[in-house]
């Protein structure tokens, strides 16, 4: 893939490459929808990957038009007809276009390395910089549920700071988080796994990923008798483009919930101030809820749990069985909050777009999710001990408990987050029926994408084949486009490492991973 991409730089720009971007996909294997919220998640690096070539093309002679001046960013895709060119002659053209484009995440991570630049901590110098050209390929399959848009914005960001001077001054840490901020410009508001991810793996395990009090990677080794299988549903579910009724909705309704259960499960506390309400989480929730009761996590939790479960609990009022329309929501918050919460950043879109809430159930998704995240961890961990340790059972029953947190996810997914489709659920229950196969849910945002499924390694070949024919072979009206490689659609995945810088290696004619991004610790 690097060869390809750097034979595309010379093409496009008649010169070679001066390094090369590699930004893995990012594949979840439990802890959906819950970064966001302040929780932590299970991901690990895709093998699929963001290519980004970098170099600077000679600055035109003599006096320049506006048609021969050498633009300051060029970017080039290996497919441009369905990828259209950027070209930004001075930084001031670096601006997200309101129609989606996907540059949009080039521009973001600009952007956001601009406003870190802003704070006067780090410096960079673009008084004269022209003629940095970028050339971009990948096999991130597009809005699958495999972070293919983060993957664009590390690669990009990356780019950039090795390109405009701005290398060593950050961690991977530290650029993970500049990175998450910096995707939001696009429009959607994530929480960090996904950036996190994608700098933070290491080959051959998944990665604890938390966020509080800061953002911190463990890696947590898998049962070596296991593996995972991704499907693609080949229903596209472009986060950004549906963000309004779709992903940011959901991150509205767990504020909403993260608040309406702070005033039950704390009557007597300080009350959440507006300014804080629009990043105020679930996990900051239960921490306070931790702290005032003196009491452990877990019991938090499950106190919030069992208020989400019960109506009756919360009067009927706070947090309802049903959905809560516009005018119960203004009802529920006191003067003024609505205004912040609604006046946030993915605010005014969600609540001009939408006409009903669910707190209940999304909050009673994510306090189960981060449960399940923690028993998954737990398994893993014993299992790799072999002393038996925390969790009951023999070792198959142990991998059985992994399976059915697996299917857990997957079953709140559809019916408390309702980020499902009949496609991904149809895929689920094929890898399910589908012996050696242990759990299976959709990864990914949702409403589209992929499923990952916890398979036995010596029967992955036999699942491939079943999906193969169940789902993809399956005759249909109208029928499913798939291309002739299936093997883009359908594949056993391994943890892989994070991103990193290449250069090239004449010597060896190869291409040389620097470490560009580990001089600066963690």
């Amino acid at each position: 893939m690097m060869d390809k991409v750097a034979a595309g730089f010379v093409s496009a720009y008649g010169s070679p490459p001066e390094f090369i971007v590699k930004a893995p996909g990012r594949l979840n294997i439990i802890g959906e929808h819950i970064d966001y919220c302040g929780f932590g998640v299970l991901p690990m690096a895709a093998s699929q990957a963001m290519y980004i070539a970098c170099g600077f093309q000679e600055t035109a002679g003599g006096a320049e038009t506006a048609e021969t001046e050498t633009a300051f960013l060029q970017v080039t895709h290996l497919q441009p007809t369905q990828f259209p060119p950027l070209r930004a002659n001075t930084e001031t053209d670096m601006r997200i276009q309101e129609k989606h484009v996907w540059t949009n995440y080039v521009v973001a991570a600009f952007l956001g390395l601009r406003d870190e630049v802003q704070k006067g901590e780090v410096t960079w110098n673009l008084a004269g910089k022209r003629g940095l050209c970028l050339f971009v390929d990948g096999d991130v399959p597009m809005a699958a549920g495999l972070s293919s848009s983060s993957a664009m914005v590390v690669a990009s960001a990356m780019s950039f700071a090795a390109s405009l001077g701005l290398s060593p001054v950050w961690s991977r840490k530290e650029l993970a988080e500049i990175c998450a901020v910096a995707e939001r410009y696009v429009g959607t508001s994530g929480g960090g796994m996904d950036q996190a991810a994608i700098l933070l793996s290491k080959n051959g395990a998944c990665q604890k990923i938390d966020f509080r009090p800061s953002l911190s990677c463990r890696p947590v080794p898998l049962p070596p008798e296991v593996s995972f299988v991704v499907a693609n549903s080949c229903v596209e579910a472009p986060k950004a483009s549906h963000a309004a009724t779709h992903y940011n909705k959901r991150v509205f309704e767990c504020r909403l919930a993260a608040f309406l259960l702070h005033r039950e499960l704390l009557p007597s506390h300080e009350p959440i101030g507006r300014e804080a309400l629009p990043a105020y989480t679930l996990a900051e929730l239960l921490e306070t809820v931790a702290a005032q009761r003196g009491c452990g996590i877990e019991e938090a939790r499950e106190a919030a749990v069992q208020l989400c479960c019960s109506a009756s609990a919360a009067g009927g009022k706070v947090v309802p069985l049903a959905d809560m329309s516009k005018a119960e929501v203004e009802k529920a918050l006191p003067q003024g909050y609505l205004e912040a919460l609604a006046s946030s950043r993915i605010g005014p879109e969600v609540w001009k777009r939408n006409f009903n809430f669910s707190p209940r159930k999304r909050a009673l998704h994510v306090l189960t999710e981060s449960a399940r995240v923690d028993d998954f961890i737990r398994v893993c961990e014993d299992l790799a001990s072999g002393d038996g340790g925390g969790t009951k059972g023999t070792r198959e029953e142990k991998l059985q408990q992994l399976g059915g947190l697996v299917n857990g996810s997957d079953e709140s997914l559809h019916n408390l987050f309702e980020c499902g489709c009949a496609e991904l659920k149809e895929l689920t229950d094929i890898c399910r029926a589908t012996e050696g196969v242990l759990g299976s849910r959709l990864t990914g945002a949702g409403w589209g994408g992929c499923t990952v499924s916890l398979v036995m390694r010596d029967r992955v070949g036999s699942v491939i084949d079943s999906v193969t024919s169940r789902y993809y072979e399956k005759p249909r009206t109208p029928p499913l486009w798939v291309s002739d490689d299936l093997g883009t659609y359908l594949f056993e995945a391994s943890p892989s490492s994070g991103a990193s810088i290449f250069i090239p290696n004449p010597a060896q004619r190869a291409w040389t991973s620097t470490e560009w991004l580990d001089k600066v610790p963690n």
